[in-house]
């Protein structure tokens, strides 16, 4: 029973521990270039990546990737990716229904919306700036098209609407992806050897504790004998 739960334990903690550092808990959301000048009421074809750690190809599965664009009395709408052959790339099809400043969130769950930038309508998109991606080798389909490069610039979101919404990378992440699963195992070893001297301790209390209460039944037994 002791192996059992020291079994238990360090696989409960290995899940609990290695998931974040494994999986990971941000994502980001990156652009194709649009047209230098966007008009309300015009469909305009967008094509946009949603990258795990702004560098690779998310490694857990995206449900309904999109675009969500906000207006600066709130309203919002919301427009469903289509997965394109390039590992992490989408494309969908917009339209800006009215002028004025339109913020773009990147619907990535189960990652939370990353704040991509501000359309101006009429005008042109500017990018927020993007935190600092983790280095990851190149997916092999991006050998001919491949996410861009994005330098952002600081822009500020209208007091009516959410700042961004994406997650930055964890500061107590392990740089290391094993890392998590190692402190798994030995919380699991350290928890068997607590059970294993704990039992004992119990065991060893419980004995002396029958030896003790039969000690005080004997002359009872004998009593009952002489009777």
């Amino acid at each position: 029973m002791r192996w059992i739960l020291g079994v238990v334990t360090a696989i409960a903690a290995t899940f609990a521990l290695a998931t974040p550092g494994l999986a990971g808990g941000w994502a980001t959301t990156l652009m194709d270039p649009l047209p230098d000048r966007l008009e309300a009421g015009h469909t305009y074809t967008v094509g946009f990546w949603i990258l795990q750690h702004g560098s690779h190809v998310s490694q857990i599965s995206l449900g309904n990737p999109g675009l969500r664009l906000v207006d600066a009395k709130g309203q919002t709408l919301t427009y469903r990716g289509v997965a394109l052959p390039e590992g992490g790339h989408y494309a969908t099809a917009v339209v800006l229904p009215h002028e004025g400043d339109w913020e773009i969130f990147g619907m990535q769950a189960p990652f939370a919306d990353y704040r991509v930038g501000v359309v101006s309508v009429p005008g042109r998109f500017v990018v927020g700036p993007t935190p600092h991606p983790l280095a990851f080798p190149p997916d092999p389909s991006w050998s001919t098209v491949k996410p861009p490069t994005v330098v952002g610039e600081a822009v500020p979101a209208p007091r009516a609407v959410p700042g961004n919404q994406g997650l930055r990378p964890p500061a107590t992440s392990s740089p290391i992806p094993w890392a998590p699963l190692g402190i798994g195992v030995l919380l699991g070893i350290a928890a068997a050897s607590l059970a294993s001297v704990t039992g004992k301790t119990i065991g060893r209390q419980l004995m002396g504790r029958l030896r003790t209460w039969s000690l005080l039944q004997a002359p009872l037994r004998a009593r009952a004998r002489h009777r």
